[in-house]
């Protein structure tokens, strides 16, 4: 009975984890999307290719966003890719 229990139990239990994992990594993710915009809306910057990474660590308190699914630092938990018209970020999800 118990093997049974943990055969049903532990998938959905490690799913709630991933979940709630890539959940917070997606907000953080805006969290840093409006950062950015942030400073380009200000006139920190004339094209978001332009804007600094010391600004946006001053307009995020001074410290990345965590990114729970991926194990580097902070800073490279992210895919920022920046043009002049905008930008996408993408929170890294470690494989396994």
């Amino acid at each position: 009975i118990l093997g049974i229990l943990l055969a049903v139990a532990l998938p959905a239990y490690l799913g709630s984890i991933r979940d709630a994992k890539l959940k917070t990594a997606n907000a953080n993710s805006r969290m840093l999307a409006s950062a950015y915009q942030a400073i380009y809306v200000r006139g920190g910057a004339s094209a978001y290719d332009q804007i600094d990474e010391s600004a946006v660590l001053r307009e995020l308190g001074g410290a990345w966003p965590p990114n729970p699914c991926h194990g580097e630092p902070a800073s490279d938990g992210y895919e920022i890719v920046r043009n002049p018209a905008g930008m996408t970020i993408r929170a890294k999800v470690a494989n396994g």
